[in-house]
């Protein structure tokens, strides 16, 4: 064989004598005339002529009719002439003749190759169409293309079958570009549609700068700067200051701006929340120090109440005398020893039972009352029958609240423990102060300061004995009351000085965020 081909192809220039074909791979029929077996190198036809017995372009076919012919004929002449047989024998040897003959076409038939383009049994299949260079001849047997090379895209012995997906070429050795639709192309060419971003036949090249999508027929958004965006997703490449998003069609504060408002917006909130605590702590520390002092006072003037009382005659419950109060004087201080004077004896009392409270010692009403129960004396009885219209009648005056204010605020036994001014804190209202005689007494170590105070005093119950109900201040007040001062101011300090950080801290967060 020679050792020249061409570049492109692989085809061979020439071949040597007695092969034929594109790689010159194929040999030419044993039955062409000549020493070498020449034939053409692109058909494989014998070039100078056929071995005695064979005929056809290739020398494929036999020539045993025409020899049976001759030599039947021959033999019917010898027989005739020489042999001088009946005519009987004759016929015969004929008949017998024409069997030959038929049987011997039969097997050379059999044993002709097939014509040019077919193979296999009876020579019924079609070689491939796909054989290299076009040729569309194939093996009389197992129909293999006589190159033994498929046209470009195909594969496989017959040169029949497809390139497999996302294959094409020369032995389906070359894959399809990735920027094809769904990664598939033309088994043949190599061909595809592309994918948005990509154009050209086979989708190698990408959109240009200022344009993108499905043959780059959409151009970047004007709002990108110098309009350059993403070949494929038309997401701008960079935007001006002043808009943001993924096409820059969205306006946005500058970023200072954004960074001084946020700073603005943690600052106000810190301020408020240390102004919040330094109120916090400055009411704490002031009412601390009115119980303090309201304790004092207490011990040292008792309950004091500022009323204007009409003229009554009142007596505790406890007591067998009844005392007689004139009072005409508005704003007067009274001691509780003023609840005992001018008493007077009466056999008509009507007793009015009012126990009077408050839960909030800022009331005024409430403030100066206590809940004690004391003897209106005079009839202030009202019967049931009129009880509606009396109501009625006097529900646009002052007839009620008058009647309230003439009760008598003064105690009628000591409570000096009460009001002292360790335990005057511990009450949780001013004027409801238990009695030293029957006030309720702890179990506490007065060596190591504990008191054995607090405010509840024994009453006796319907069925069972002594019982108490407590008055005593909430717990969280008594702790402010009990803590110094300057403790308070620290604690306060320290509160500030952690938001403080804090403050810091998110600042510098939001800037660097920022930048």
């Amino acid at each position: 064989m020679n050792k020249t081909c061409d570049r492109s192809s692989g085809a061979c220039d020439t071949c040597s004598a007695g092969y034929y074909g594109i790689n010159c791979s194929n040999s030419c029929s044993s039955r062409c005339a000549g020493s070498q077996n020449a034939c053409d190198r692109d058909t494989g036809e014998c070039s100078e002529g056929c071995d005695p017995g064979y005929t056809g372009t290739r020398c494929d076919k036999i020539v045993v009719v025409v020899v049976v012919v001759v030599v039947f004929v021959a033999a019917v002449v010898v027989v005739v002439v020489v042999v001088k047989v009946v005519v009987v024998v004759v016929v015969i040897m004929v008949v017998v003749a024409v069997v030959v003959v038929i049987i011997l076409v039969v097997v050379v038939v059999a044993v002709v190759e097939c014509t040019r383009g077919t193979y296999g049994e009876k020579c019924e299949a079609k070689c491939s169409s796909y054989c290299a260079g076009n040729d569309t001849s194939c093996n009389h047997i197992n129909g293999t293309c006589n190159s033994g090379i498929c046209a470009p895209g195909y594969q496989g012995s017959l040169c029949i079958q497809k390139c497999d997906a996302k294959r094409w070429g020369q032995d389906c050795n070359n894959s399809c570009n990735t920027a094809c639709h769904e990664g598939n192309c033309n088994h043949v060419t190599g061909e595809c549609s592309c994918s948005p971003g990509y154009w050209g036949n086979s989708c190698n090249q990408k959109c240009n700068a200022t344009t993108y999508g499905a043959g780059c027929q959409e151009p970047c958004s004007p709002d990108c700067v110098d309009q350059l965006c993403d070949h494929e997703t038309g997401h701008c490449a960079s935007c001006p200051e002043s808009k943001t998003g993924t096409f820059c069609q969205t306006l946005q504060q500058q970023s200072g701006g954004g960074s001084d408002s946020n700073i603005g917006v943690i600052v106000g909130v810190v301020v408020a929340v240390v102004v919040i605590i330094v109120v916090v702590a400055a009411v704490l520390l002031w009412r601390r120090r009115r119980n303090t002092e309201g304790g004092n006072q207490a011990a040292e003037n008792g309950t004091c109440q500022k009323e204007d009382m009409k003229g009554s005659a009142y007596a505790n419950v406890a007591s067998e005398s009844v005392k007689k109060h004139n009072r005409k004087s508005s704003n007067k201080k009274r001691r509780s020893k003023a609840a005992r004077a001018s008493t007077a004896k009466t056999k008509n009392a009507v007793l009015d039972q009012d126990k009077i409270s408050s839960e909030d010692e800022n009331d005024d009403e409430s403030q100066g009352r206590g809940s004690y129960i004391n003897v209106l004396l005079g009839n202030t009885a009202v019967p049931i029958g009129t009880l509606k219209s009396y109501i009625l009648q006097h529900s646009n005056d002052s007839h009620f609240k008058d009647e309230f204010t003439s009760v008598p605020m003064a105690s009628s036994s000591p409570q000096t423990v009460g009001l002292s001014p360790q335990n005057v804190k511990k009450n949780r209202f001013k004027n409801i102060i238990p009695y030293d005689s029957s006030r309720v007494l702890l179990q506490a170590d007065q060596d190591n300061g504990q008191s054995d105070y607090i405010n509840a005093s024994y009453i006796k119950g319907y069925k069972d004995g002594d019982l108490f109900i407590a008055s005593q201040v909430l717990e969280i007040e008594a702790v402010v009351a009990a803590v110094p001062a300057a403790a308070v101011v620290v604690i306060v300090v320290v509160v500030v000085v952690v938001v403080v950080v804090v403050v810091v801290v998110l600042v510098v967060v939001v800037v660097v965020t920022v930048e």
